[in-house]
């Protein structure tokens, strides 16, 4: 038994499962052996002879190799050779020629008994950083209520906030993600719940604008049919959808029927899905077969279940229409947010960790995807039981043995629509808290990934689009990896609420220069609700903190802010300014790169976003904020706030 223990800790190491690991509070938590022996089997991989993927910020490297003679090529993204010559083991040079650009090269190696191909990503190992300090806004498309969306926020109302954003000199709009969503039922809108973070979210589209892009086709437009879902306190979703997809589904068939005559839109479409190729394809075809078979793919036949791809290309063919719906949704989104972002180029998107289990993204990668556990966190002061977000993780060893194409793919979509990214849990590139399905968070353990290689591709892709890297380092985070995200220029995150000393707040110079600090995030409450304790209260309500606990959260809470308001006399903001100015004020004392208020803590809501840990038990994502006609002066006043720390 002691044999078959130590085989297993062995390979724990080996595959990188942590056997123990701290705390938020510094203590050690040993993991069962179970869990080891769980992830262990999970993980375990073939091993070649060289690591698939190299990376480096030098134009050369060494391997160790069998000592024999051999040959190599090393050829472009182009597929054009750039170096080729022979060498002698056991240590085999790889190297560029002195005018090689960054980028990606493929190194083939040639040995009297065997060949293989290796993925060179020659890195600045540096992301893109803007040349001054810039301002900004955070907020979730979906609860913008203004005179003329229907129910929910949409890229029009996107399109507004963007120009006044940027022509009152801010340079940041951070939008909760904008991905596909599940819709099996209201508890699945969830916006880091996304069915594929490889597809764009079609309920943000404007109806009377695309009725009038397509105005030729004479279609009825009744606003009147979205007259109760605005009215509702909270946002129906599900409702909202059916009465947009009813009229999409006209539009689309007047579309399709009439390709032949509407030749001018119909080509532009056309070329849409050949650029996007296969995947776009494939997403949209698990859209138009979940109409029939359900959207729990895990139960459809075995060849479309395996995403045969034979199988599929032949019901494609078959269901051209159908298929074709979903991918003129598609063109519709990613037209609308592409145009905004060239003339406003101030979007900044977020990269959930993951996607749903069930959606279309663990689907067509299911061969390299663990479903067996799911991601989440270790138990601590904000989520006592710990988290568990019901995502499957990848299997780090096939991600890479992949070459990464999937971690690539997702990130040239986002940096072609925006210039900022958000990662969530941006310790995940280092390391991710696994659970086993059944099992508690407490019985979870950190497992290892590849974080040079996949940290050399982000920068790669940054420095090459200018897009700046946002890095959500909360909660437990090690310092090494905190160390490469200043060495990679990418921006950490600093929420006022965390940032204190005890009970007194950190003063505003301390914040680092390569940071993106804000008040909250859409995990934690407003500024107003965390005054008044609300999020305390809930989870009160809920039993997620004991009574006890409550009121240690309360006083910890109300020591703070008696402080803070000391504080603030002394830093210039008083009395005479409203609670959100003198926030802005604090924010603006920070010498961070990026600055960015919440506009539900301009608008003074006092509702949160979201409550982690619950579905059901709280109203998460549905929460509405009321566009004011006054936004752009409250705008502009946020502007000269920040402006006047420069």
């Amino acid at each position: 038994m002691k044999k078959q223990e130590e085989e297993i800790r062995r390979l724990a190491r080996r595959y990188g499962v942590a056997e123990c690991y701290q705390n938020i509070r510094g203590e050690l938590i040993q993991v069962p052996l179970e869990t080891l022996a769980f992830f262990v089997e999970r993980l375990q991989e073939e091993e070649g002879l060289f690591p698939p993927v190299v990376v480096s910020k030098g134009r050369q490297i060494f391997l160790s190799g069998p000592t024999e003679e051999g040959e190599l090529t090393i050829l472009n993204e182009h597929q054009e050779e750039v170096a080729c010559y022979r060498f002698t083991g056991p240590r085999i040079l790889l190297r560029l020629p002195d005018d090689a650009p960054w980028g990606y090269y493929q190194v083939f190696l040639a040995l009297p008994r065997m060949s293989c191909t290796i993925l060179w990503v020659f890195s600045p190992f540096r992301c893109y950083l803007p040349s001054e300090k810039l301002w900004g806004i955070n907020t979730a498309l979906y609860s913008l209520l203004t005179k003329r969306n229907q129910g929910i926020g949409d890229v029009r109302d996107l399109e507004m906030l963007a120009r006044v954003v940027h022509e009152k000199g801010g340079r940041f709009l951070g939008l909760l993600p904008l991905y596909l969503l599940g819709k099996e039922s209201q508890a699945s809108f969830s916006p880091y719940f996304p069915a594929d973070r490889l597809s764009l979210e079609p309920l943000y589209l404007p109806i009377e604008e695309i009725a009038q892009q397509f105005a030729e086709f004479h279609l009825p437009y009744d606003e009147c049919v979205f007259q109760e879902v605005r009215e509702s306190p909270e946002i129906r979703y599900w409702e909202v959808w059916q009465k947009k997809d009813r009229f999409l589904r006209q539009l689309f068939d007047a579309f399709f029927e009439r390709r032949n005559t509407a030749t001018k839109q119909w080509e532009v479409f056309q070329r849409f899905v050949e650029n996007r190729g296969e995947r776009l394809l494939f997403a949209s075809f698990f859209q138009a077969f979940a109409e029939q078979e359900g959207l729990d793919w895990t139960k459809w036949p075995e060849a479309i279940r395996t995403c045969h791809k034979e199988s599929v290309k032949r019901e494609i063919a078959r269901n051209e229409k159908a298929v074709l719906y979903y991918a003129f949704l598609q063109w519709l989104m990613e037209q609308k947010i592409e145009e905004i972002g060239k003339r406003f180029p101030v979007l900044g998107f977020d990269l959930p960790i993951g996607s749903s289990p069930r959606g279309i993204e663990s689907w067509i990668e299911q061969k390299k995807m663990i479903f067996e556990c799911s991601i989440g966190s270790p138990p601590d002061d904000f989520s006592p039981q710990g988290q568990n977000w019901g995502v499957s993780p990848f299997n780090p060893w096939k991600e890479r043995r992949d070459w990464y194409r999937h971690f690539i793919e997702l990130l040239r979509f986002n940096f072609r629509l925006a210039k900022f990214l958000r990662i969530d849990h941006i310790m995940g590139l280092h390391r991710l808290f696994l659970i086993p399905q059944g099992a508690s968070a407490k019985e979870g353990t950190y497992v290892r990934s590849f974080f040079a290689e996949t940290l050399a591709i982000l920068a790669l892709e940054s420095y090459r689009n200018k897009v700046t890297i946002i890095g959500e380092d909360l909660g437990t985070v090690p310092n090494a990896v905190r160390r490469a995200m200043e060495k990679a220029r990418i921006l950490s995150t600093k929420v006022f609420y965390f940032e204190k000393d005890g009970n007194w707040p950190r003063h505003p110079s301390s914040y680092p220069l390569l940071s993106f600090t804000t008040p909250n995030t859409h995990d934690m409450p407003t500024f107003l609700g965390f005054l008044e304790g609300n999020d305390i209260h809930i989870r009160e309500r809920l039993g997620i903190f004991t009574k006890e606990e409550g009121e240690r959260q309360r006083q910890t809470r109300e020591a703070f802010i008696e402080n803070l308001f000391k504080l603030w006399q002394e830093w210039g903001g008083g009395e005479e300014y409203p609670l959100w100015e003198r926030l802005a004020r604090f924010l603006a004392l920070t010498p961070s790169l990026l600055v960015a208020m919440s506009l539900d803590d301009i608008l003074e809501s006092a509702m949160q976003p979201n409550l982690p840990g619950t579905t059901t038990e709280f109203p998460n994502w549905r929460h509405r904020l009321i566009i004011p006609e006054d936004l752009p002066q409250r705008i502009e006043k946020l502007a000269q706030i920040f402006q006047a720390r420069h």
